[in-house]
C-alpha cells in the first residue's frame, strides 16, 4: 500500500513517485501548491516544497504516525481552499 492511504481520496491529487525510503513528494496540476503550502502553514504546520514538479515534501518516521490523519485532512481541505482562491499569496519552493 502506498504510503499515507488518505491522500488517494482527495480530488486532483498526484503522488509524484515513490521514494525508497520515507520522503515522498505530492501535488494537485490544477491548484498551485504555493498556496497550499502557505495555508498548511496558517494550520500550524512546516511545509516543505518542491519546485519539480510542484508539490510538497514529506519526511516520514514513525514519530510522524500519531499526526497522519490530521494532516491528510488539513491538506485536503488547504487543497480545497486553494482551488481558484486569488487571494491567497503562494510559499515558494526551496528544493528543486
Amino acid at each position: 500500500m502506498p504510503p499515507l492511504p488518505g491522500f488517494w481520496g482527495i480530488s486532483g491529487h498526484e503522488l509524484s513517485r515513490l521514494a525508497a525510503l520515507a520522503n515522498i513528494a505530492f501535488g494537485c496540476d490544477d491548484v498551485d501548491m504555493g498556496k497550499v503550502a502557505t495555508l498548511m502553514g496558517q494550520r500550524g504546520w512546516l511545509p516543505g516544497m518542491v519546485r519539480t514538479p510542484p508539490s510538497l515534501h514529506l519526511m516520514l518516521s514513525l514519530h510522524h504516525a500519531q499526526a497522519r490523519e490530521a494532516y491528510v485532512a488539513d491538506v485536503a481541505a488547504c487543497i480545497e481552499t486553494a482551488r481558484g482562491a486569488e487571494t491567497i499569496t503562494a510559499t515558494s519552493a526551496s528544493y528543486a
